[in-house]
């Protein structure tokens, strides 16, 4: 049955509801039957990818679907809270724990609350994002960043200014149902810190635009120096007319990397380069 249009978001002039219930449409069509949201047909999923598809599919009008993908989630996390890197057929298949993936189910939920208003659905899922991110707290160093694994001792710009995004997520939702979380409140704190303040300290990628406007997008740095950050290297990225180069060292476009960047600078109410 097709979605109500009505109900789905769309952007005059660029994005119609049709396209968006299209693409949340072919991502419910790659969905394994027990829920996951693979890269593509037959590949991995791992748990960042997997909550951004159910998310997806949510504003897309695949409700049933995208709450069939949380369910998936907690069956795959273990009892520390985390979760493997990678899945393939419902079974691990890189058994280490990523800590930006593992910490993304807390956006996906409360993006879930955001959407459809449903406090049951939050509190049925509720235990699954408390111990994730109590496993993720646990990870951070004493200079404020987190690292990629457990067993490997580096961060991660990128994936830590998606934790914050994370932590605040988690935050707010410990508000929502009145059960406080003070330990995610002071992790986000030194976080943030880190990653406006010492960006040195973070592994280098800055060959990747991710590493550029990610500070932005996950909310660390905003204001006045989030606009003067997104300037120190837009003409090494951005092409007029295009998008942004996923890596400064290749010549092409990617989509992802361009919707990124265009959501950053909708968070900075720079609407105009951001439809452009």
């Amino acid at each position: 049955m097709r979605p109500d249009l009505a109900r789905i978001p769309y952007v005059d002039g660029i994005l119609t509801a049709e396209q968006v219930a299209d693409s949340a449409a072919s991502i419910a069509a790659m969905q394994e039957p027990w829920g996951a949201i693979p890269w593509t047909t037959g590949e991995h999923v791992d748990i960042w990818n997997h909550v951004e598809g159910a998310m997806a599919m949510l504003v897309g009008g695949q409700v049933e679907a995208a709450e069939r993908a949380y369910a998936w989630i907690p069956t795959m996390q273990r009892a520390d809270g985390s979760f493997p890197m990678k899945i393939v057929g419902g079974q691990p298949a890189d058994e280490r724990g990523d800590v930006n993936m593992t910490a993304y189910v807390a956006v996906g939920l409360w993006h879930h609350w955001l959407v459809r208003r449903d406090i049951t659905f939050v509190r049925e899922h509720w235990p699954m994002v408390r111990a994730a991110l109590g496993w993720v707290v646990a990870q951070q160093v004493p200079w404020g960043g987190l690292n990629y694994t457990p067993t490997e001792d580096y961060c991660l710009l990128t994936g830590n200014s998606s934790i914050y995004q994370s932590l605040r997520a988690g935050v707010a939702l410990a508000d929502l149902l009145d059960d406080p979380q003070p330990e995610w409140e002071l992790a986000g704190g030194r976080l943030g810190h880190a990653v406006r303040e010492h960006r040195d300290l973070f592994e280098d990628k800055s060959t990747y635009s991710m590493d550029w406007y990610y500070p932005v997008l996950g909310g660390a740095v905003r204001g006045q120096a989030a606009f003067d950050l997104l300037q120190t290297r837009w003409d090494e990225f951005v092409v007029p007319g295009m998008g942004i180069h996923c890596v400064d060292t290749n010549p092409w476009v990617t989509g992802a990397e361009t919707c990124e960047l265009a959501m950053a600078l909708d968070l900075l109410g720079d609407h105009r380069r951001a439809l452009s």
